[in-house]
């Protein structure tokens, strides 16, 4: 791949996985009303904590993280930004307990951005495309915060 490319990875809220944990956390919640007989306001407090979710997916929201050939861009449902590679000192892609990849962006200041893990793509994905790029990459396992 050729450093002139733009290099895109998306994520769409409206995957088969985020369809089945829903359904399967609503239906939790209506046997938990019918079996076990629970009180309503858990039941509509355990709903209300789906919204968000069942939201992105009838919206259709796609996070997206954007490799231009002279800057890096992200967009979520809250939070969209860019930065030009020759501001990045270093990117840190850190793997945390829960398997997660959360990228941070290290400035030449000091400054850091951490990008939404929503927008992140695989880590030996980011690595290679970043790496591309020009950028230094520090990869750690396991990192608690």
């Amino acid at each position: 791949m050729a450093a002139s490319d733009t290099l895109r990875f998306a994520r769409p809220a409206r995957t088969r996985r985020n369809l089945v944990i829903v359904g399967a956390v609503l239906a939790g919640l209506v046997l938990a009303r019918v079996v076990l007989d629970a009180a309503w306001p858990f039941v509509v407090l355990g709903g209300l904590l789906v919204l968000p979710a069942l939201w992105d997916i009838t919206t259709g929201r796609v996070a997206e993280l954007i490799l231009h050939p002279d800057r890096l861009a992200w967009r979520t449902a809250g939070q969209t930004g860019e930065v030009p590679y020759a501001d990045i000192e270093k990117v840190s892609l850190d793997t945390r307990l829960d398997l997660s990849v959360r990228l941070t962006l290290i400035l030449r200041g000091g400054a850091r951005i951490k990008l939404p893990p929503e927008c992140t793509p695989p880590k030996a994905d980011a690595a290679a495309a970043l790496e591309a790029r020009g950028l230094t990459v520090d990869q750690s396992a396991f990192a608690l915060l």
